[in-house]
């Protein structure tokens, strides 16, 4: 061995590793599935996927066995000193420099990325798991590397004083695994046991500060292989040299084959036991044979380095630190840009190549910056001023790409009607029969084939045939075409548009229920329609982008031409030019792109947007609009879009171009200069019904949207048709605002005048408008059902700052749906900064009518069809039973404390149990903490607590290892919870100092759920057991989820309650709220249900955690909430909650004897 020698083949190698650092962080964003990161673009691919495993089977193993082998030489040629001073300078420095600072610019790249990612299908906004807040990112490589590097000096150290016997015969055994054919069979067997504790078999780092063990031994034993291919680098590496092709192939056959058995484990996770040992076994057998291959081809193809190799290799350690901000940033530009998965990775990898070689050439290579990096500094080869122009240069490169404008029109235009799918002879006669009812003159007929438990965007049969009678002016006998079926077991959902005499039915007129996610079902063997059976309503417009400029007319004579009669011209005329993607659409409508030219009018003092053209790409957006009233025509629309938001759009018609529009995205602030008199512009459009009516149309949200963010920049319009002419000169210029959202949102179509409404919600509005007048907000809120204020803190929060503004708050009702106890009203509400369109929810409670808000409470599911409820309660129970039997299968149980001992300040909590003073028997306490896993101060007052009552006590910590289990899916089911709790029931019953008959369970939150479910006969049935609870208590536990917030209904207050239940909850709990415990357990207790309550009215969430008061988090619904102690309401809640249990918990003397005697 020459310690002087140098190895350029290796050191090639590693650079080639460190680059495709790249390639593996910008895959990973596009990957199909379950990914190691907590944010991902919405364009996936497969691919992806197969880069991840790919490059991941070999990349970091490379690393740690060329990390080991240069360690090895770096202490032959300075001792084990002078190799920990040269790691220390070149990889604990670096460290200590660049992590705070990639760490901050890395954490503000992912915020925007998160913000504009859609919140997930239980209504959770991303977040980052809070075990992920401060970690070492891509950098745990250096970190664990540095671990590595003093354990290999301690061990040099004392190995001098080992056996030299014993020291050849270990060099001796890695020499023969590194050079036999069945080594790596051998040297797998510990990374299989290492896999086994992943999901899928394959160590992920976690980067952590605190080194994880699985993660020492995998990565330490390549360390440890390239400690020792140093020592025999004679004999090794020309055998590596000689059979590098040999293990190539052999490895893509471990590859293919565990890339087979990954396949079947995906689709199947239960398909063979232990599965994941398998999967890691065979992984990583193809590991170390790509390494052993990829040594050898480098050595034998790439043993020198020339002048690209040698800049490569210089610039690697650089790119390694700064790649990974990079690639998140450009993902971020590049997360709503209109391109494929593998156009946005290429893009990706191109940008953040450019950009680490641009800054390594201007803030590396010539500075010191490289001297600490690679330990020398090249010589600049310009002067100064050259490199400096060069860069300047560069950076205008860069910026000029962000400009380039790529072909963004993802659907082309549609001249034709949809085509009709094939769908069965039943449900054609079917399709006929309806189309023919809308014909009658009454609403008999379609009432004929509509289900029993028929409900529609919220409207029930009654709602729904009264709606269809209001429109009737909107169709007649119609001739239904499908345009997708899909066969459930429970039904047909199918999506058809219509077409009558009056044209086009139009899908957001709502009149049609074939459309949203809606089904026919079969009652006595006939075709019935079901509806979508949502209590909300389901949008068809999810997913947009547009731009919007007003402009000054550029003649005021043709401007007033163009009013329509009976409208003034306003005080401020505006001419206002928009163009819209809808880039995400629902069945029957597909995506589509338009462009508006309309312009301000003005009667009796308000203002409206008059429509004069209205150019669209599709033939069903264009026929239904003209059937309302929109003047829209088939035209091509072609938009050209950058990454930097540069929009070019030619707006053409049979040929002949009416207007060409560009947008230049400006980085400015809203000025005066646009819309600045707002209040007088609203956004609705002013339409004429073919009867010559004039009615109003305008877009809403349903619901607040899942990402919104807007800019602004300049518009530019140059006309060409004569309509555009009369209304813009050649070259309009005007500030304009760009928005991009998605969520749910609604075209609304009414009259302009309002509809008359029942008293009591007339008397509503009243004394709304009253209390917006007279600035009450206490008022306000006591119109305002507490659901609102849990379900709509946004709009709570917007409400409270336009309070500040305004002092008129007056509701026109353009439209009024009523369904029972519940009413939606559409319209628009006058203020002094202007017209706001508006909907709202409405609930009659008590005979008193209130607003209700988004909804989603037990009271609101009381009152669906019973069918409903059925349906629901019974999906409910199925969920309970098969996640019961997965539980029972996992053999995962927890592990308890086999003695209870006296609590001290030294005391793990978690599975722990303690006593009071005394020899028992004793009643015992189960206490399940909330989903975050506290198990601190608070959790250690409440063990102090239950001691000094008399009681032993047990914590549950379910958790098993992970942080929280509070974002689904749920990492720890609830399943799993109650079989912990029953495993800790019986752990207790068979210790000799508790009395069997006296073991309560108390839950917070989480927890306090689980404590719901306890005391229903059903908990029990679920995992055959005999034994139960004698009494619990529920700290803000959460009795009901909504289907609107969960992948389905979930009602924890079970009907079968037969212990005694205590429930404890805040009333400004925004949480878990109050009210949808307290009717619930008002109709149990009527029923006999042994159940109390009290509920502490100024109290919040988790009120009595100390330590985290003052800190917030998301709620569910995706609102942020702060914790706020309460050590009133902590104390009080302690006093019943012990009062509760010693009621209940009363044995008579007779008993307790008999307890004692079957305890000895």
């Amino acid at each position: 061995m020459n310690p002087t020698q140098r190895f350029h083949s290796l050191d090639n190698l590693r650079a080639v590793m460190m680059w495709l650092g790249i390639v593996l962080h910008v895959a990973v964003n596009h990957m199909v599935g379950k990914s190691p990161l907590f944010w991902r673009d919405p364009e996936t691919t497969l691919a992806a996927n197969f880069m991840m495993a790919f490059i991941h089977t070999f990349r970091m193993p490379v690393f740690f066995i060329l990390a080991g082998f240069f360690v090895a030489l770096l202490m032959a040629r300075r001792g084990a000193a002078g190799m920990m001073k040269h790691r220390l300078r070149r990889i604990g420095l670096p460290f200590l420099i660049f992590w705070p600072l990639i760490f901050v610019t890395t954490g503000f790249f992912i915020k925007q990325y998160l913000s504009l990612m859609p919140l997930d299908a239980d209504g959770q906004p991303p977040q980052p798991p809070e075990d992920r807040l401060v970690n070492t990112m891509h950098l745990w490589f250096l970190y664990y590397l540095l671990w590595f590097c003093a354990m290999a000096a301690l061990c040099n150290m004392l190995g001098r004083y080992a056996p030299q016997r014993l020291s050849n015969g270990v060099a001796a055994a890695w020499r023969m695994l590194a050079s036999r054919w069945w080594g790596f069979l051998v040297l797998t067997l510990p990374l299989a046991v290492t896999g086994s504790f992943y999901w899928n078999g394959i160590v992920s780092p976690d980067g952590s500060f605190l080194p994880n063990a699985a993660e020492l031994v995998h990565n330490g034993l390549f360390f440890t292989f390239g400690l020792y291919l140093y020592r025999h680098q004679e004999s090794l590496l020309p055998h590596y040299v000689k059979h590098g092709w040999r293990y190539a192939g052999a490895g893509l056959v471990f590859f293919i084959v565990a890339m087979g058995v990954f396949d079947a484990f995906d689709k199947n996770p239960h398909v063979l036991p232990h599965v994941q040992v398998l999967l890691a076994y065979l992984y990583h057998c193809a590991t170390w044979l790509w390494s052993f291959a990829l040594i050898g081809l480098f050595m034998r193809h790439l043993p020198a380095q020339n002048r690209a190799l040698s800049f490569v290799a210089d610039s690697s350690y650089w790119v390694y630190l700064v790649h990974f901000p990079f690639t998140v940033g450009f993902g971020v530009l590049l997360y709503d840009a209109p391109y494929s998965a593998l156009t946005k990775i290429a893009i990706n990898l191109a940008a953040t190549t450019t950009a680490c070689l641009l800054t390594y050439l201007l803030l590396v290579r010539y500075t010191p910056v490289s001297a600490l990096l690679n330990g020398h500094r090249h010589a600049l080869p310009l002067r100064p001023r050259t490199l400096g122009v060069a860069g300047v240069l560069l950076f205008a490169c860069g910026l000029g790409f962000t400009q380039i404008k790529f072909d963004a029109n993802d659907v082309p235009t549609s001249h034709e009607q949809p085509a009709a799918v094939s769908v069965p002879d039943d449900i054609a006669v079917f399709l006929r029969q309806l189309g023919q009812a809308y014909g009658a003159a009454d609403g008999k007929a379609v009432a004929s084939l509509l289900s029993q438990d028929f409900l529609y965007q919220g409207m029930n049969r009654d709602a729904f045939l009264d709606h269809l009678q209001k429109n009737r002016q909107y169709f007649s006998t119609s001739h239904i075409t499908p345009v997708e079926m899909r066969e459930h077991a429970d039904g047909i959902e199918l999506s058809a548009y219509a077409t009558s005499e009056k044209g086009v039915l139009a899908p957001s007129l709502q009149l049609l229920p074939l459309q949203a996610g809606a089904k026919l079902v079969k009652e006595d063997g006939k075709w019935k329609l079901h509806g979508n059976q949502q209590r909300e309503e389901a949008s068809l417009y999810q997913r947009f982008s547009n731009i919007v400029a007003d402009f000054s007319p550029a003649d005021l004579e043709a401007y007033r031409r163009h009013l329509p009669q009976g409208y003034d011209m306003p005080a401020h005329p505006y001419v206002r030019v928009s163009v819209t993607t809808w880039e995400r659409m629902g069945l029957p409508q597909r995506p589509y792109r338009l462009a508006q030219l309309s312009i301000l009018a003005s009667k009796d003092g308000d203002n409206v947007w008059y429509l004069l053209a209205m150019p669209e790409t599709d033939w069903l957006a264009v026929e239904a609009g003209k059937a309302i009233g929109f003047p829209k025509f088939i035209a091509d629309i072609d938009i050209q879009r950058s990454l930097g938001d540069q929009w070019q759009v030619s707006v053409r018609r049979d040929g002949a171009t009416l207007a060409e529009v560009a947008f230049d995205s400006v980085v400015t602030t809203k000025t005066s200069r646009y819309r600045e008199d707002w209040p007088n512009n609203p956004d609705d459009w002013l339409l004429f019904d073919k009867s010559g009516a004039a009615i109003k149309a305008s877009f809403q949200a349903l619901a607040p949207p899942r990402s919104f963010n807007s800019g602004f920049g300049w518009m530019t319009v140059n006309p060409q048709a004569a309509l555009w002419k009369e209304l813009l000169a050649p070259g309009s210029r005007a500030l304009a605002m760009h928005v991009q959202g998605e969520g749910a949102y609604k075209l609304h179509v009414y009259p302009f005048a309002n509809t008359q409404v029942p008293a009591g919600i007339r008397q509503l509005l009243d004394a709304n408008a009253a209390a917006w007048a007279n600035q009450d907000m206490d008022a306000v809120l006591g119109l305002h059902h507490p659901a609102f204020k849990v379900t709509n803190q946004k709009d709570l929060a917007a409400m409270r700052k336009l309070f500040n503004h305004t002092r008129r708050y007056e509701w026109q009702v353009k439209e009024l749906r009523e369904d029972g106890d519940f009413a939606v009203i559409h319209g628009e509400i006058r203020t002094e900064a202007g017209a706001i369109p508006k909907s709202a929810r409405l609930f009659r409670e008590n005979g008193r009518w209130v607003f209700y808000g988004d909804g989603g409470s037990w009271q609101e599911q009381r009152r669906q069809p019973q069918a409903m409820r059925d349906a629901a309660a019974r999906l409910f129970e199925e969920q309970l039973q098969t996640q019961a039997r997965e539980v029972l299968t996992k053999h995962d149980d927890l592990r308890f404390a086999t003695e209870a001992t006296e609590l001290s300040t030294l005391s793990k909590l978690s599975n722990a149990v303690f006593k009071p003073s005394g020899s028992g028997p004793f009643p015992a306490l189960v206490l399940l903490p909330d989903c975050s896993g506290r198990i601190g101060a608070s959790m250690q007052q409440r063990v102090e607590a239950g001691i000094a009552q008399g009681y032993v006590v047990m914590v549950v910590d379910s958790l098993r290892g992970h942080p929280n289990n509070c974002i689904s899916p749920l990492r720890v089911s609830f399943e799993r919870r109650i079989k912990d709790a029953y495993d800790a029931l019986d752990h207790l019953s068979k210790m000799p100092q508790v009395d069997p008959q006296r073991i309560a369970v108390a839950g917070y939150s989480q927890g306090g759920t689980v404590a719901l479910m306890l005391t229903s006969k059903q908990s029990t049935a679920l995992f055959g057991r005999q034994r139960r609870f004698a009494a619990g208590a529920a700290w803000y536990p959460l009795c009901y989820l909504s289907a609107r917030y969960g992948k389905q209904e979930a009602d924890f207050l079970r009907q079968d309650i037969d212990k005694p239940l205590l429930l404890l909850m805040g009333g400004d709990d925004i949480y878990t709220p109050a009210y949808d415990c307290e009717p619930h357990l008002q109709e149990l207790q009527a029923a006999g249900a042994p159940v109390e309550w009290h509920v502490f009215p100024q109290a919040g969430h988790g009120w009595d955690l100390k330590e985290v008061s003052g800190r917030s988090t998301f709620t569910f619904r995706g609102d942020r909430m702060t914790f706020s102690y309460d050590a009133a309401a902590t104390q009080e809640g302690q006093k019943q909650m012990f009062e509760f249990f010693k009621r209940k918990l009363m044995l008579n003397p007779l008993r307790q004897a008999t307890v004692v005697q079957a305890k000895q």
